[in-house]
Formats: structure tokens, sequence, C-alpha cells
């Protein structure tokens, strides 16, 4: 029987502090035998770290969403290099591009998302890659830079069929999420 692991699962937000328990034990009746929990900044990585240190199947990952790219710090990404070692950190972000909700700081965005692939790649770690209306920048990105040194997860893909069998061939992995119910 194959592993069901939700490799994108924010219960570390706000919403989530009364029933966390009750979350987590629902996922597990439900046949999740792992979660992931991807940080978004940097005030999120002692919350994720300290959530799957409380649960034996929880783990998380450490990076920076491409919104917060523009208040990011180098000391941001040291610190993602230090706690990286964590037993449950098994992952490099949330982290990639997002052209959807601003435009005025896609450079940034960029090397923001280079810093972080060169962490994963440092640390073997896999990828957790986030790209709304960003795909040819991002798959750019992820093909010269990633050689298949390590695995990709691009989280809740958006992008056309043709656009996956292409990430399919690079050894990507695909993540659905709720936009697959858009238009």
């Amino acid at each position: 029987m194959k592993t069901l692991i939700d490799t994108h699962s924010h219960i570390d937000l706000e919403d989530f502090s009364n029933d966390l328990n009750i979350t987590i034990k629902n996922a597990a009746a439900a046949g999740v035998e792992k979660i992931i929990i991807p940080s978004v900044d940097r005030n999120s990585f002692e919350k994720v770290i300290k959530i799957a240190e409380a649960y034996e199947n929880i783990y998380c990952a450490l990076g920076i969403h491409p919104t917060e790219a523009q208040n990011s710090t180098e000391a941001d990404f040291e610190t993602i290099e230090e706690l990286c070692s964590h037993p449950k950190v098994v992952a490099i972000g949330e982290c990639g591009l997002d052209y959807y909700w601003d435009k005025t700081f896609i450079d940034e965005q960029k090397q923001v998302f280079l810093k972080q692939i060169k962490i994963a790649k440092n640390s073997k770690k896999t990828l957790i890659v986030h790209d709304m209306e960003a795909h040819k920048e991002t798959f750019d990105l992820l093909t010269n830079n990633i050689n298949g040194e390590i695995p990709v997860v691009m989280h809740c893909f958006s992008g056309s069929v043709e656009f996956a069998k292409e990430c399919v061939k690079q050894g990507f992995y695909i993540g659905l999420g709720g936009v697959v119910t858009f238009k």
C-alpha cells in the first residue's frame, strides 16, 4: 500500500490554533500518514519546527514565499541554512515566483528563489516550489540550476498539461491543490 503524505499543509496558521490536534487526528483517520508544513517567512520558521517536534508524523519545510521576497534579509537565509539540519526539516520552501499578486519586485523574487535553490542543493533537501503566473521563468530557473540534483515539488500546480509534461520530464513532482478547481 502506498503512503499518503500531505506535502503542503499550512496547519501552522492561526485558523488551526484551537483545533490543531483534531485536524491532525482527522487527517490520520482519512489515511494521511505524514504532513509537511511549509513556512513562508522568518516569523514562521520556529513555529513550524515546534509543531513538527510535537507530533511524530509531522515534518516541516523552511523558506521564504515569493510574496515575502522584498521583506527577506540575508539573516533569513543564514537561519534557514542553520535550521535545515534539524531532523524534522525535510524540505526548503515554500519558495518560487508569484506574478499574480504583485509584479513590482520580480527581480527580488528571482534572487530569493535562487538563494533557496542553492540552500536546497547544499543541504540535499527537496525544494517546494510556488509558481503563480510565472511558469516559464520558474521552469528556467529550476532547469538551469537544479540539474536533477534534488527532488522538486511543483506545489499547487496551475500550469497547462503541456507544462506538466515538461516538469515531469525533468523529474519534478506535481502537487495538485485547490487551483485545479478554478476555471
